[in-house]
């Protein structure tokens, strides 16, 4: 290995050279493992909670909202838009399942079916092999 210094030449020994890669080596991993345990840091900060002037305070029932405006109207309108979304879903639902049914795509099995089996005289008799 040559290392050069303002045009000198100095030729570096094998152990030293040996010496000066385990060095950069260690330097290395060093610096990886300060760059994770920043990151490991950095990552455990975003889910610890953070108090306002480091006091804590529990949670308590005056600080919910308190409504400003007569709360009635808007619950009605969105109770009648939620009840207007479920009956035409099951309206829907009964639609698919009707058609399903009509056009045989499915069968359920409620009943025996619809056609008979062929009469006896047309089944062959089965002959048992000794």
């Amino acid at each position: 290995m040559k290392i050069t210094y303002f045009k000198n030449t100095f030729w570096v020994s094998k152990q030293l050279r040996q010496f000066l890669i385990n060095l950069i080596c260690v330097l290395r991993v060093k610096k990886m493992r300060s760059k994770i345990l920043s990151l490991q840091k950095q990552f455990t900060s975003v889910f610890r909670r953070k108090y306002c002037n480091e006091m804590r305070r529990d949670a308590h029932m005056n600080e919910l909202p308190v409504p400003c405006l007569p709360w009635q109207p808007w619950y009605t309108a969105r109770q009648n838009w939620y009840n207007r979304f479920l009956a035409m879903s099951i309206a829907w639902w009964l639609f698919s399942f009707g058609m399903a049914l009509y056009t045989d795509s499915i069968y359920l099995n409620w009943g025996p079916p619809g056609q008979p089996g062929p009469p006896s005289d047309m089944v062959d008799e089965c002959v048992e092999a000794d």
